[in-house]
């Protein structure tokens, strides 16, 4: 007998290399324990003691009645070493779980009949469901981890020693050069060491081994055989046709291959789609089957390459030979009972003779408990298997049964049959330990619950885009009711989750694109990688177009100069529609196979998302078959310091897919049973927590923690109370709490660890490691790894995949915040934003890199050195139209210019206010823009600011030029340009030259406007800017279209194109494909034209800019003169639609006359008297000019005469005729006039007819 702790070490009932599992009991209560004891020399490895204490982390948070219990751990005292005669090493850690004494489902294989194999399944696969939507897979199932518990009666799912985080985006290089698991049983993935494929189906391969080995007796390919053998034929070859002892129903092989598919793509993605498959097959035919004589193994007479021996090499484990060992983690591997020694439990006393229900399934009874016509599969969600390249050795098509890969049908409800897990609070002094791992249920909310349920239903059912705000004060509880939604909506199957985070500083994690980043798991790879990542992710959702992985890319890694030179594919978004489309084409393509969640936490610091999905919001009605519901979190006194926030929210909320819950305080019953179930606490001091934290389950929740971890509780009669020594000491608030427990976690430790911890605090509530390495470094001090593992365990911090290496975030906001107070009371702040702006300044520069050091110069008090970057910031937010963003970067720069009193004759005046006049003239303000423009030129000249007067200039050009005020613009544009040469601004006079040639070409000198364009392109070729040569080219070949020079034209853009292609523009290169559209009409090679409107209809289309209408329009009026009326009228309809929701009144009455051929063409006379009329109301207020319109009304002319609608036609002649003559083309005027004289005769002779 051995004392650990409570518990005494009666014998050893399982040894691997590395560790033993002990029989044990409470000495107080007798309860029957296993204990896990680590025993290697590895286990003094601190790598190895991250991936135990990585299981302790995985299971405490799993609450199920098929995964085992964990009672407690810790580290083997000296007394207990002496007691063991040091068979146990000082220091060892250990894990005490529930005793499982019935056996492993090793003695079973081939022993069961189908109910009973059914039953077992069915139950793993509940347990693997709830595990995964938790974030954890397994990687080490087989029958030997699966146990049955005498107690619950019930198999258990133990030994989670390889568990794996499905958030996990870096591994510790240990864990990233072994290969890990038991090789019979292993996924391909997991031979090849592809740890970023991991996912639920990797386990799920493992559960179809196990399933497999159950049925027949022995897994698919033998395990006592050498890895590289194994290897082989997990990776290569078909499974072995299945022998069985008994009946088995006649879709189970093929269920069985469906989870042995070597691709994870081809396999079921979710332990749902598996079960809801297992439920749905037949039962087996009643026949009775011989024993298997030979278990199946591999072909022994394949020839197998010489790469898979070396796989041996990376094993750790010498002389393998047994299929139940697991590698080189054998020390995880073992059972937690002698088999040896103990009674394999009779069939007959299994519970495979219940009947499958809620109660005897808690997490699929819900699908047993659907009505037939609930539970048919829902339409436009069935699953297309994907067909991929797989090695020629393995073909399962034989055994492919339509129908497997339906989605499981979504509960009524999200309730489920309450379980009561066994409790460590029923032993003194075992578990408190790992409160801060316990998964805290969730109480009350039930009206919240429901609405959140049904909204979900209701996006699955009908494939409507819906969004959900949950607002409230901090602590009520909004993070944890939508991380619940996202919970149970995983474990059943019903959706696919994305989380995006945010913080009031912005940090690297935060935001929409990084949650791209997470999805397609891209940390630590460089461009390249991440490119090829994600295209193959592409691939196999069926896209193929190269443009969009690279746009991806660009847009979660954006290149570097240094990538540039390496040949990195250029990308360039011309607007924020752009981005959001790219956005919304992904979520598209993720909810296309399965309905897709998204939470947004915090959006109150979120600006950037909340414009992602307002637009994604403003695009929903027409878009068909999108299961995406967004689900936002928002504090609400948070809210109110962030008004531009707020405003952004606002109109979110105003949108009909949108539902605002208030989430306030718990309910006094919620509060009670909130308290109680928490720890189990006594009566008095239930009521005392109830009282002081007024509802916040937050509050209660840490304040409980708080105690435990002090060690100030005891068990008492009814539950837990507080030592008679201790004091309930009750903080007034939230605030004062945090700091209380920051204080008393930090004691006994190094200073610089409360300071490391304040560093973490300013780069934000998701904290980047290796960021927070260097800021600490910079301080002469380390960032405390040791701190973050005690900040998990004491509820304080979360890690992203139970791994700090790549990142950490606090648990909240407001811890986050306290610790800011903390440094900024103790006279550090400053400093600490300092030294991350620093840590900035030496990274490769990014699109928001300057913005981000802006802002922390300028809480580091350093304002001065902070204005230049705020401004840099605010320049590329321009050039990408983030309006708010803009405003927000202008607004800090111009509030610190005051607050530092910088004069009015200091130059950084003009740059801003020139920055203002270009923000303005983005929107369209032109009187805006105009006054700052106006306003920095006459202080330019008073003050002697040349580049600042020039910038000024030039921007007052093109307000004129927009205002039709084209002899002023000249003028301003030909003084910008001479003060550009003069003090050698070349970008500058690059640009004010192609705006010169812009004004020429509105004023018709021709050759004045290709001399200016020409001169722009050389200067732009000069200063290596592709956009701008390319707009040049652009502004060539509208030069000869004007001069009826087609060839030339298209010569000139084609040149554009090329400009376009190179830098990435594909806004660029559709614009540039509808201008060829137009010069190829113009020639009369109308299916050339058709083409190249095609091509850049697409292009917009993709990158969603709203300038679709354009080439629509265009292809329209082709198809109009190739006689193709239908296909006409719905592009010119489409068009139309489109220029009025944008308002744009020319381009609508120009429409309404477009129409009236077609309109003619189908005798639709009552619509083309209203397009008609339409045409002429708004053509008469616009004053639009354009040979189109006056060439399709002669059409329609046409058209309407031959129908014999003689007074419909000569009001179509009359508008092309009035077109004709103001714009000056007399031939044109006189076929009009021929015409319209020709139907008065007609009718003359006929007046009956008019």
């Amino acid at each position: 007998m051995i004392p650990l702790e409570v518990f005494t070490l009666k014998k050893p009932i399982g040894r691997g290399g590395m560790a033993e599992v002990w029989a044990g009991e409470h000495r107080e209560q007798g309860v029957d324990v296993a204990v896990k004891v680590l025993t290697s020399e590895k286990t003094r490895d601190p790598l190895f003691l991250s991936a135990f204490r990585n299981e302790v982390r995985a299971v405490a948070g799993l609450t199920h009645p098929n995964i085992v219990m964990v009672f407690d751990y810790g580290q083997v005292s000296e007394t207990s070493a002496n007691a063991s005669n040091n068979r146990l090493r000082q220091q060892s850690p250990y894990l005490v779980m529930e005793r499982a004494d019935g056996g492993s489902l090793r003695s079973l294989c081939g022993q069961l009949n189908w109910s009973e194999l059914r039953h077992i399944l069915l139950s793993l696969l509940d347990a693997l469901a709830h595990a995964h939507a938790r974030g954890v897979i397994h990687r080490d199932l087989k029958p030997r981890n699966v146990l049955f518990c005498r107690q619950r009666d019930a198999w258990m799912i133990t030994d989670f020693g390889l568990a794996h985080a499905l958030e996990q985006e870096v591994l510790s290089p240990w864990e990233e050069e072994t290969v890990m698991g038991t090789p019979a049983y292993m996924a391909p993935e997991q031979f090849e060491c592809r740890w970023r494929d991991y996912g639920p189906w990797t386990d799920l391969y493992a559960f179809g081994c196990l399933a497999y080995a159950l049925a027949s007796g022995s897994p698919p390919f033998n395990g006592a055989q050498p890895v590289a053998k194994l290897m082989f034929a997990h990776t290569r070859l078909a499974p072995p046709k299945l022998e069985t002892r008994v009946p088995m129903p006649e879709g189970f092989e093929a269920w069985l291959r469906r989870l042995l598919e070597k691709h994870p793509q081809n396999r079921f993605r979710r332990a749902a789609d598996a079960a809801w498959a297992l439920l749905n097959l037949d039962p087996p035919p009643v026949k009775h089957y011989q024993p298997v004589a030979t278990v199946p193994s591999t072909q022994s007479d394949t020839s197998i390459p010489a790469e898979f021996f070396q796989l041996q090499e990376r094993f750790e484990l010498e002389g393998y030979h047994d299929d139940s060992q697991t590698t080189p983690l054998e020390s995880f591997g073992f059972s937690q009972h002698d088999e040896s020694s103990q009674t394999i439990p009779n069939l007959d006393a299994l519970p495979h003779d219940q009947e499958l229900n809620s109660e005897t399934m808690p997490g699929f009874g819900d699908l047993l408990s659907l009505s037939e016509e609930e539970s048919q599969t829902i339409p436009g969600f069935e699953i297309d298997t994907v067909q991929l390249d797989t090695p020629k050795e393995f073909d399962s098509s034989e055994f492919v049964v339509p129908g497997w890969v339906s989605l499981p049908p979504m509960p009524l409800t999200w309730r489920r049959n309450k379980y009561t897990p066994p409790t460590s609070s029923q032993m003194f002094g075992v578990g408190l330990g790992l409160y801060g791992l316990r998964s805290i249920p969730l109480v009350g909310r039930e009206i919240e619950r429901d609405l959140l349920w049904h909204t979900l239903r209701e996006v699955r059912e009908t494939g409507n885009i819906r969004a959900v705000l949950l607002k409230g004060p901090a602590g009520c509880g909004k993070s944890r009711l939508a991380e619940w939604l996202c919970e149970r909506a995983h474990e059943v199957g019903t959706v696919d989750v994305l989380k995006a985070i945010h913080s009031p500083e912005s940090g690297s994690a935060d935001g929409i694109i990084p949650m791209l980043a997470r999805y397609f798991r891209c940390s630590r790879l460089s461009r390249e990688e991440s490119y090829e990542r994600i295209s193959e992710t592409l691939r196999e959702q069926g896209i193929t177009d190269q443009d969009e992985g690279h746009a991806l890319t660009e847009l979660i890694r954006p290149a570097t100069q240094e990538d540039y030179a390496h040949g990195a594919r250029r990308i360039h978004f011309s607007s924020p529609a752009e981005r959001h489309a790219l956005l919304e084409r992904f979520l598209l393509r993720v909810s296309a196979r399965r309905p897709l969640l998204v939470w947004v936490d915090d959006v109150q610091w979120g600006l950037e998302s909340l414009q992602y999905i307002q637009s994604i919001l403003e695009h929903a009605k027409k878009i068909q078959n999108a299961p995406i519901l967004f689900v936002l979190t928002a504090r609400e006194e948070s809210l109110a310091e962030r008004q531009t926030e707020l405003e952004e929210l606002e109109k979110i909320v105003e949108y009909s897919q949108t539902t605002s819950m208030d989430i306030g305080p718990l309910a006094p019953e919620d509060r009670s049973q909130l308290v109680r179930e928490l720890l189990g606490l006594e009566g008095e001091l239930a009521v005392l927590v109830e009282e002081k934290t007024n509802g916040n389950p937050l509050f209660a929740v840490q304040l409980v923690g708080d105690w435990v971890q002090r060690g100030l509780l005891e068990l008492g009669e009814y539950g837990f109370r507080l030592k008679n020594e201790a004091q309930a000491e009750l903080p007034d608030g939230l605030h004062e709490f945090w700091t209380a427990r920051i204080d008393r976690i930090l004691e006994g430790r190094e200073e610089s660890d409360g300071f490391a911890l304040e560093v973490a605090a300013v780069l934000g509530q998701e904290v980047n490691t290796k960021e927070w390495n260097e800021v600490c470094n910079r301080a002469l001090m380390e960032a405390p790894l040791d701190l973050v593992e005690e900040l998990i365990a004491q509820r304080l911090a979360r890690s992203e995949g139970n791994t700090y290496h790549q990142g950490w975030s606090f648990v909240h906001s407001m811890l986050r915040e306290s610790l800011e107070r903390r440094a900024r009371e103790g006279g550090r702040w400053e400093l600490y934003q300092h030294l991350c702006a620093k840590m900035l300044l030496e990274q490769p520069t990014g699109p928001w890199t300057s913005e981000r050091l802006g802002r922390h110069l300028l809480a580091s008090g350093h304002e001065e050195e902070a204005l230049e970057h705020l401004l840099d910031g605010a320049r590329k937010r321009i050039e990408l139209g983030d309006i708010q963003i803009v405003k927000s970067l202008l607004s800090q720069w111009k509030q610190t210019m005051e607050n530092l009193s910088i004069p009015l004759h200091d130059e950084r005046w003009g740059h801003g206010w020139i920055l203002w006049s270009k923000f303005a003239l983005s929107q369209g303000s032109l009187d805006q823009a105009d006054h700052w423009a106006a306003r920095v030129e006459k202080d330019a000249r008073q003050f002697h600011w040349k580049t600042v007067r020039a910038h000024a200039l030039r921007e007052r050009g093109r307000v004129a030029r927009q205002q039709g005020e084209i002899a002023r613009a000249w003028r301003r544009l030909q003084e910008a340009e001479v003060l550009a040469q003069r003090i050698g601004d070349e970008e500058l006079l690059a640009n004010c030259r192609h705006d010169m040639g812009r004004v020429l070409l509105d004023r018709g000198a021709l050759s004045r406007a290709t001399d200016s364009f020409q001169r722009a392109r050389s200067d732009f070729d000069a200063i290596n800017d592709t956009i701008g040569a390319g707009t040049s080219c652009l502004g060539l070949g509208s030069v000869a279209t004007r001069a009826g020079e087609y060839a030339q034209a298209a010569a000139h853009l084609e040149q554009a194109l090329h400009y376009f292609e190179e830098s990435g523009s594909r806004a660029g290169v559709a614009n540039c494909l509808n201008v060829l559209g137009e010069v190829a009409r113009l020639r009369g090679q109308l299916e050339e034209a058709e083409n190249s409107y095609r091509k850049s209809l697409d292009i917009y289309r993709m990158i969603g800019t709203g300038l679709d209408a354009v080439p629509k329009v265009n292809l329209g009026l082709v198809l109009v003169e190739r006689e193709r009326y239908q296909e006409a009228f719905s592009m010119l309809e489409e068009g139309l639609e489109i220029f009025e929701e944008q308002g744009r009144k020319g381009f609508i009455g120009a429409v309404h006359a477009f129409l009236l051929p077609c309109l003619a063409y189908h005798r639709y006379w009552q619509s083309f008297d209203e397009h008609q009329l339409q045409a002429k109301e708004i053509l008469k207020q616009t004053s639009l000019l354009d040979a189109d319109i006056a060439r399709l009304t002669s059409i329609a002319g046409d058209l309407a005469c031959e129908a014999k609608q003689f007074k419909r036609a000569k009001e179509a002649y009359q508008l092309s005729l009035s077109q004709w003559q103001e714009l000056d083309q007399q031939e044109e005027v006189d076929k009009v006039r021929a015409a319209l004289q020709e139907l008065g005769k007609f009718l003359e002779r006929n007046p009956t007819l008019y």
